[in-house]
Protein backbone atom coordinates (compact mmCIF):
# COMPACT_ATOMS: atom_id res chain seq x y z
CA UNK A 1 0.00 0.00 0.00
CA UNK A 2 1.45 3.38 -1.02
CA UNK A 3 2.19 5.81 1.77
CA UNK A 4 -0.18 8.75 2.35
CA UNK A 5 2.12 11.78 2.56
CA UNK A 6 -0.39 14.05 4.32
CA UNK A 7 -1.08 11.41 6.98
CA UNK A 8 2.66 10.84 7.36
CA UNK A 9 3.28 14.57 7.90
CA UNK A 10 0.45 14.89 10.43
CA UNK A 11 1.75 11.90 12.39
CA UNK A 12 5.34 13.10 12.52
CA UNK A 13 4.31 16.63 13.49
CA UNK A 14 2.10 15.21 16.25
CA UNK A 15 -1.35 16.49 15.42
CA UNK A 16 -3.59 16.73 18.47
CA UNK A 17 -6.89 18.44 19.17
CA UNK A 18 -9.19 19.33 22.01
CA UNK A 19 -12.62 20.88 22.48
CA UNK A 20 -12.76 23.10 25.55
CA UNK A 21 -16.04 24.99 25.20
CA UNK A 22 -19.63 24.21 24.25
CA UNK A 23 -21.78 27.08 25.42
CA UNK A 24 -24.41 29.67 24.53
CA UNK A 25 -24.01 33.46 24.58
CA UNK A 26 -26.66 36.15 24.60
CA UNK A 27 -26.89 39.92 24.84
CA UNK A 28 -23.58 41.72 24.33
CA UNK A 29 -20.77 39.19 24.36
CA UNK A 30 -17.32 38.43 22.97
CA UNK A 31 -15.05 35.37 22.83
CA UNK A 32 -11.29 35.95 22.71
CA UNK A 33 -9.13 32.81 22.90
CA UNK A 34 -6.14 33.61 20.69
CA UNK A 35 -2.45 33.59 21.66
CA UNK A 36 -2.43 30.01 22.97
CA UNK A 37 0.32 28.96 20.52
CA UNK A 38 -2.11 26.53 18.94
CA UNK A 39 -4.63 26.72 16.09
CA UNK A 40 -8.04 27.76 17.46
CA UNK A 41 -11.27 26.73 15.76
CA UNK A 42 -14.92 27.62 16.31
CA UNK A 43 -18.10 25.94 15.15
CA UNK A 44 -21.23 28.10 15.08
CA UNK A 45 -23.82 25.60 16.29
CA UNK A 46 -26.82 27.92 16.44
CA UNK A 47 -27.47 31.59 15.84
CA UNK A 48 -24.89 33.93 14.31
CA UNK A 49 -21.93 36.13 15.20
CA UNK A 50 -19.20 38.32 13.75
CA UNK A 51 -15.51 37.64 13.41
CA UNK A 52 -13.28 40.65 14.19
CA UNK A 53 -9.54 41.19 13.74
CA UNK A 54 -7.39 43.76 15.59
CA UNK A 55 -5.89 45.06 12.32
CA UNK A 56 -9.29 46.57 11.45
CA UNK A 57 -9.91 44.44 8.40
CA UNK A 58 -13.62 44.05 7.59
CA UNK A 59 -15.57 41.83 10.02
CA UNK A 60 -16.82 38.48 8.74
CA UNK A 61 -20.40 37.32 9.32
CA UNK A 62 -20.73 33.72 10.54
CA UNK A 63 -23.89 31.64 10.75
CA UNK A 64 -25.12 28.30 12.01
CA UNK A 65 -23.07 25.42 10.63
CA UNK A 66 -20.04 27.55 9.74
CA UNK A 67 -16.55 26.58 10.87
CA UNK A 68 -13.59 28.96 11.20
CA UNK A 69 -9.98 27.87 11.83
CA UNK A 70 -6.85 29.93 12.56
CA UNK A 71 -3.83 27.77 11.64
CA UNK A 72 -1.33 30.42 12.83
CA UNK A 73 -3.22 31.54 15.95
CA UNK A 74 -4.09 34.86 14.33
CA UNK A 75 -5.54 37.28 16.92
CA UNK A 76 -9.32 37.47 16.59
CA UNK A 77 -12.54 37.97 18.52
CA UNK A 78 -16.02 36.54 18.00
CA UNK A 79 -18.81 38.90 19.01
CA UNK A 80 -22.53 39.51 18.75
CA UNK A 81 -22.21 42.78 16.81
CA UNK A 82 -20.67 43.86 13.49
CA UNK A 83 -18.99 46.61 15.51
CA UNK A 84 -15.76 45.63 17.33
CA UNK A 85 -16.58 44.91 20.99
CA UNK A 86 -15.45 47.61 23.40
CA UNK A 87 -13.80 46.99 26.77
CA UNK A 88 -17.20 47.04 28.48
CA UNK A 89 -18.38 43.95 26.59
CA UNK A 90 -17.92 40.77 28.70
CA UNK A 91 -15.26 38.39 27.36
CA UNK A 92 -15.59 34.60 27.49
CA UNK A 93 -18.66 34.63 29.74
CA UNK A 94 -21.33 32.17 28.53
CA UNK A 95 -24.94 32.63 29.52
CA UNK A 96 -26.00 30.79 32.68
CA UNK A 97 -29.35 29.25 33.45
CA UNK A 98 -32.25 29.59 31.04
CA UNK A 99 -31.37 31.77 28.05
CA UNK A 100 -34.02 34.28 27.03
CA UNK A 101 -34.02 36.09 23.70
CA UNK A 102 -31.64 35.58 20.75
CA UNK A 103 -28.55 33.54 21.51
CA UNK A 104 -25.55 31.98 19.78
CA UNK A 105 -24.15 28.58 20.62
CA UNK A 106 -20.49 27.81 19.95
CA UNK A 107 -18.19 24.82 20.10
CA UNK A 108 -14.59 26.02 20.49
CA UNK A 109 -11.34 24.10 20.48
CA UNK A 110 -7.82 24.10 19.12
CA UNK A 111 -5.44 22.00 17.08
CA UNK A 112 -1.93 21.32 18.28
CA UNK A 113 0.82 20.68 15.74
CA UNK A 114 4.56 21.17 16.16
CA UNK A 115 5.73 24.67 15.16
CA UNK A 116 9.24 24.87 16.54
CA UNK A 117 10.99 23.84 13.34
CA UNK A 118 10.35 23.24 9.64
CA UNK A 119 6.68 22.42 9.07
CA UNK A 120 5.66 22.62 5.38
CA UNK A 121 2.00 21.93 6.06
CA UNK A 122 1.50 24.81 8.48
CA UNK A 123 3.51 27.13 6.24
CA UNK A 124 1.12 26.33 3.37
CA UNK A 125 -2.04 27.19 5.29
CA UNK A 126 -3.51 30.72 5.33
CA UNK A 127 -4.21 32.87 8.37
CA UNK A 128 -7.91 32.01 8.38
CA UNK A 129 -9.97 29.20 6.86
CA UNK A 130 -13.75 29.65 6.79
CA UNK A 131 -15.78 26.58 5.84
CA UNK A 132 -19.36 27.62 5.12
CA UNK A 133 -22.22 25.25 5.86
CA UNK A 134 -23.73 25.86 2.42
CA UNK A 135 -20.49 25.85 0.41
CA UNK A 136 -20.71 23.22 -2.32
CA UNK A 137 -16.94 22.69 -2.03
CA UNK A 138 -17.45 21.18 1.42
CA UNK A 139 -17.68 17.41 1.45
CA UNK A 140 -20.65 15.86 3.20
CA UNK A 141 -18.13 14.23 5.54
CA UNK A 142 -17.21 17.62 7.02
CA UNK A 143 -20.83 18.47 7.75
CA UNK A 144 -21.46 15.03 9.25
CA UNK A 145 -18.35 15.29 11.42
CA UNK A 146 -19.33 18.72 12.72
CA UNK A 147 -22.76 17.38 13.67
CA UNK A 148 -21.18 14.46 15.52
CA UNK A 149 -18.77 16.74 17.39
CA UNK A 150 -21.63 19.00 18.45
CA UNK A 151 -23.72 16.02 19.57
CA UNK A 152 -20.89 14.49 21.61
CA UNK A 153 -19.92 17.85 23.11
CA UNK A 154 -23.47 18.26 24.37
CA UNK A 155 -23.82 14.76 25.83
CA UNK A 156 -22.86 13.35 29.23
CA UNK A 157 -21.90 9.90 27.96
CA UNK A 158 -18.82 8.26 29.53
CA UNK A 159 -15.67 8.96 27.52
CA UNK A 160 -17.35 11.82 25.71
CA UNK A 161 -14.39 14.20 26.09
CA UNK A 162 -11.99 11.67 24.57
CA UNK A 163 -14.38 11.02 21.69
CA UNK A 164 -14.78 14.73 20.95
CA UNK A 165 -11.03 15.36 20.96
CA UNK A 166 -10.38 12.45 18.58
CA UNK A 167 -13.15 13.65 16.27
CA UNK A 168 -11.55 17.11 16.32
CA UNK A 169 -8.25 15.60 15.08
CA UNK A 170 -10.16 14.20 12.11
CA UNK A 171 -11.72 17.62 11.63
CA UNK A 172 -8.30 19.15 10.95
CA UNK A 173 -7.66 16.71 8.10
CA UNK A 174 -11.05 17.47 6.55
CA UNK A 175 -10.41 21.21 6.92
CA UNK A 176 -7.17 20.82 4.96
CA UNK A 177 -9.02 18.84 2.28
CA UNK A 178 -11.74 21.48 2.11
CA UNK A 179 -9.17 24.25 1.78
CA UNK A 180 -7.52 22.35 -1.06
CA UNK A 181 -10.81 22.10 -2.93
CA UNK A 182 -11.73 25.72 -2.31
CA UNK A 183 -8.43 27.30 -3.27
CA UNK A 184 -7.12 25.02 -6.04
CA UNK A 185 -3.71 26.59 -5.40
CA UNK A 186 -1.14 26.34 -8.17
CA UNK A 187 1.84 26.59 -5.83
CA UNK A 188 2.64 25.62 -2.26
CA UNK A 189 3.03 22.39 -0.34
CA UNK A 190 -0.64 21.43 -0.54
CA UNK A 191 -0.58 21.86 -4.30
CA UNK A 192 2.54 19.69 -4.40
CA UNK A 193 0.78 16.87 -2.54
CA UNK A 194 -1.88 16.56 -5.25
CA UNK A 195 0.36 17.33 -8.21
CA UNK A 196 0.53 14.17 -10.38
CA UNK A 197 4.30 14.44 -10.82
CA UNK A 198 5.70 16.07 -7.69
CA UNK A 199 3.22 14.14 -5.53
CA UNK A 200 4.77 10.87 -6.73
CA UNK A 201 8.24 12.00 -5.74
CA UNK A 202 7.09 13.15 -2.30
CA UNK A 203 5.54 9.73 -1.82
CA UNK A 204 8.80 8.05 -2.85
CA UNK A 205 10.86 10.22 -0.47
CA UNK A 206 8.52 9.47 2.43
CA UNK A 207 8.49 5.75 1.73
CA UNK A 208 12.28 5.45 1.41
CA UNK A 209 14.13 8.28 3.20
CA UNK A 210 17.14 5.97 3.56
CA UNK A 211 17.84 5.77 -0.17
CA UNK A 212 20.76 7.62 -1.72
CA UNK A 213 18.44 9.79 -3.79
CA UNK A 214 19.75 12.05 -6.53
CA UNK A 215 17.67 14.48 -8.55
CA UNK A 216 17.89 12.30 -11.66
CA UNK A 217 16.26 9.40 -9.78
CA UNK A 218 13.41 11.60 -8.60
CA UNK A 219 12.94 13.01 -12.09
CA UNK A 220 12.47 9.47 -13.39
CA UNK A 221 9.81 8.86 -10.72
CA UNK A 222 8.06 12.03 -11.86
CA UNK A 223 8.42 11.10 -15.54
CA UNK A 224 10.20 14.36 -16.40
CA UNK A 225 13.61 15.57 -17.43
CA UNK A 226 15.95 16.56 -14.60
CA UNK A 227 15.65 20.30 -15.20
CA UNK A 228 11.88 20.28 -15.71
CA UNK A 229 11.34 18.25 -12.55
CA UNK A 230 13.73 20.36 -10.43
CA UNK A 231 12.00 23.56 -11.56
CA UNK A 232 8.53 22.13 -10.91
CA UNK A 233 9.45 20.84 -7.44
CA UNK A 234 11.08 24.14 -6.44
CA UNK A 235 8.09 26.15 -7.67
CA UNK A 236 5.55 24.05 -5.81
CA UNK A 237 7.34 23.09 -2.61
CA UNK A 238 9.51 26.20 -2.27
CA UNK A 239 12.79 24.33 -1.74
CA UNK A 240 14.92 21.98 -3.85
CA UNK A 241 14.16 18.23 -3.80
CA UNK A 242 17.25 17.21 -1.86
CA UNK A 243 16.71 20.03 0.64
CA UNK A 244 13.23 18.64 1.27
CA UNK A 245 14.71 15.17 1.72
CA UNK A 246 17.15 16.42 4.35
CA UNK A 247 14.40 18.29 6.22
CA UNK A 248 12.19 15.22 6.19
CA UNK A 249 14.98 12.89 7.29
CA UNK A 250 15.73 15.11 10.29
CA UNK A 251 12.06 15.27 11.28
CA UNK A 252 11.80 11.47 11.08
CA UNK A 253 15.03 11.14 13.04
CA UNK A 254 13.67 13.44 15.72
CA UNK A 255 10.55 11.29 15.96
CA UNK A 256 12.56 8.06 16.18
CA UNK A 257 14.79 9.53 18.88
CA UNK A 258 11.78 10.72 20.88
CA UNK A 259 9.62 7.61 20.62
CA UNK A 260 11.89 4.65 19.84
CA UNK A 261 14.85 2.75 21.22
CA UNK A 262 17.10 2.57 18.15
CA UNK A 263 20.66 3.73 18.66
CA UNK A 264 21.82 6.97 17.05
CA UNK A 265 23.93 4.90 14.65
CA UNK A 266 20.86 2.89 13.59
CA UNK A 267 18.78 6.06 13.12
CA UNK A 268 21.58 7.57 11.04
CA UNK A 269 21.43 4.47 8.84
CA UNK A 270 17.63 4.71 8.54
CA UNK A 271 18.11 8.28 7.32
CA UNK A 272 20.63 7.28 4.66
CA UNK A 273 23.82 8.32 6.49
CA UNK A 274 26.78 5.98 6.58
CA UNK A 275 28.48 8.02 9.30
CA UNK A 276 26.96 8.75 12.72
CA UNK A 277 29.12 11.89 12.97
CA UNK A 278 27.85 13.25 9.64
CA UNK A 279 24.25 12.55 10.67
CA UNK A 280 24.72 14.23 14.06
CA UNK A 281 26.15 17.36 12.43
CA UNK A 282 23.19 17.72 10.04
CA UNK A 283 20.69 16.90 12.80
CA UNK A 284 22.02 19.64 15.08
CA UNK A 285 21.97 22.17 12.25
CA UNK A 286 18.31 21.45 11.55
CA UNK A 287 16.88 20.69 15.01
CA UNK A 288 19.11 22.94 17.11
CA UNK A 289 20.48 20.28 19.46
CA UNK A 290 22.37 17.04 18.96
CA UNK A 291 20.69 13.60 18.75
CA UNK A 292 21.63 12.65 22.30
CA UNK A 293 20.23 15.89 23.71
CA UNK A 294 17.04 15.43 21.67
CA UNK A 295 16.52 11.98 23.18
CA UNK A 296 17.17 13.26 26.70
CA UNK A 297 14.74 16.12 26.11
CA UNK A 298 12.05 13.66 25.03
CA UNK A 299 12.64 11.51 28.11
CA UNK A 300 12.42 14.53 30.41
CA UNK A 301 9.23 15.73 28.73
CA UNK A 302 7.55 12.37 29.30
CA UNK A 303 8.74 11.97 32.89
CA UNK A 304 6.22 12.53 35.74
CA UNK A 305 6.35 15.96 37.29
CA UNK A 306 8.18 17.69 34.46
CA UNK A 307 7.09 21.13 33.30
CA UNK A 308 6.59 20.83 29.52
CA UNK A 309 6.40 24.58 28.93
CA UNK A 310 9.75 25.24 30.59
CA UNK A 311 11.37 22.28 28.85
CA UNK A 312 10.00 23.48 25.51
CA UNK A 313 11.38 26.98 26.13
CA UNK A 314 14.83 25.50 26.81
CA UNK A 315 14.75 23.62 23.50
CA UNK A 316 13.58 26.69 21.60
CA UNK A 317 16.38 28.78 23.11
CA UNK A 318 18.93 26.21 22.02
CA UNK A 319 17.47 26.06 18.53
CA UNK A 320 17.61 29.84 18.20
CA UNK A 321 21.25 29.89 19.29
CA UNK A 322 22.02 27.12 16.82
CA UNK A 323 20.47 29.08 13.93
CA UNK A 324 22.64 32.07 14.81
CA UNK A 325 25.86 30.06 14.76
CA UNK A 326 27.82 29.93 11.48
CA UNK A 327 27.41 26.63 9.63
Amino acid sequence: MAIDVLSDVLRVFRLSARVYLHASFCGAWAVDVADHKKAPFHVIVQGSCWLHFPDRRAPVALGAGDLVVFPHDTPHVLADSPQPPGPQVPRNQPASGIVEGPFTTLVCGDFGIERRSWNPLLEALPEVIVARHDDTANARHLDALLRLIVAEAGSDEPGGKAVVDKLAETLFVLVVRTHLRQQRAETGYLAALVDPRVGKTLQALHEHPERKWIVEDLARVAGQSRSAFADRFQRLVGIAPLQYLTHWRMRRAHEWLATGTDSVARIAERCGYGSEAAFAKVFKRHIGIGPGAARRHALRSSAPGVRPAQDEKLLLDRQNRSRQEPL
